[in-house]
């Protein structure tokens, strides 16, 4: 296995090089092009939906390798929807509405179809966390190297987890080559873009990374350590979603206030300091987290991801203080 396992992760890796480099070479000829507008972090046309070997790599390792179709057809159903959005003007209500098919169909594979009132409202609610951590990845996809530099930390710590904690070998594995596919774009995406990953990546990711985090929970202690690998994703998304409905912004708007994009666009640090940054906090609070878990530390869990959002609510309040003086 150990063999098939470094195999497949080098295929995965390939896979997706070679399909960043196809939508670096061809993208603009079939419609795959980012052009920058007032949000953007970017101010030249280029090429989007490099991020296509991540769904691939995944759905031909679930069909192929470890047999689970239905897993495949799920993960594929996602990285086609997310390349629709990169290739079309798809509508934001009836993307919506396919993530939660996409969503309850994943979580009638993995847990089954709700029997009970108690069962439907958590099934429910499960479906909202996965839909909600997809477009939350989405979002934060908005700077050069960031969504595949926190990526490899988020599935990488995803696949200690299940290799040392849970013993499930199918999700080491699911979760390494997700990995390996995120590091695969690097040369295309950082410290500068040639290539963006695209929707067709980013909601793939944030959806079998709440994908996972369901599947390995058997506790509320475990499912606080395995989000903490997102834990800046999920922060910056939460806490920018508040400023803005405390100022009375309309929240469907498009918009270039999270903190990520502050310290770019206002404080004029480089994408790639901050993309670094991100993914080195998520990967050490998701390590440290995974730690107590392991030690059966379980309350330092809790207040390790208490003192986090805290500490990043404070970080926030005084970036934006700083903008304002600019």
């Amino acid at each position: 296995m150990k063999a098939n396992i470094y195999l497949i992760v080098a295929a995965s890796f390939a896979l997706g090089f070679l399909a960043a480099a196809f939508i670096y070479k061809f993208g603009g000829r079939i419609g795959l092009m980012d052009m920058p507008v007032v949000r953007s972090s970017h101010s030249t046309p280029t090429p989007s939906g490099g991020g296509v070997g991540i769904p691939l790599a995944f759905a031909l390792l679930a069909f192929f390798f470890l047999a689970d179709y239905g897993l495949a057809m799920i993960g594929a159903a996602m990285g086609l929807l997310g390349f629709m959005v990169d290739l079309t003007d798809f509508s934001p209500k009836g993307r919506l509405l396919l993530e939660f098919i996409i969503a309850s169909a994943a979580l009638a594979i993995l847990r089954g179809l709700p029997i009970s009132g108690a069962d439907g409202a958590l099934f429910l609610s499960l479906s909202v966390f996965i839909v909600a951590t997809a477009n939350i990845y989405n979002f934060m996809d908005g700077i050069n190297g960031i969504a595949a530099l926190s990526g490899i930390m988020a599935f990488g710590t995803i696949t200690v987890f299940s290799a040392i904690i849970s013993n499930d070998t199918q999700a080491a594995s699911i979760s390494l080559v997700i990995a390996a596919a995120c590091a695969s774009l690097l040369p295309f995406n950082f410290p500068k873009a040639r290539v963006f990953m695209g929707d067709t990546a980013s909601l793939f990711l944030g959806f079998i990374f709440a994908y996972m985090v369901i599947r390995l929970s058997s506790d509320l202690y475990r499912f606080v350590c395995l989000v903490t690998p997102l834990s800046m994703f999920y922060a910056d998304t939460a806490v920018t979603i508040f400023h803005r409905w405390r100022n009375k912004e309309t929240l469907l708007v498009a918009h270039r206030r999270h903190l990520y994009q502050y310290l770019c666009n206002e404080l004029r640090l480089s994408q790639w300091v901050v993309a670094l940054g991100y993914a080195f906090i998520q990967g050490a609070i998701g390590l440290i987290s995974l730690y107590l878990y392991a030690k059966k530390c379980y309350s330092y869990v809790i207040i390790l991801f208490a003192a986090f959002w805290v500490t990043f609510i404070i970080f926030y309040k005084i970036v934006k203080s700083r903008k304002a003086q600019a």
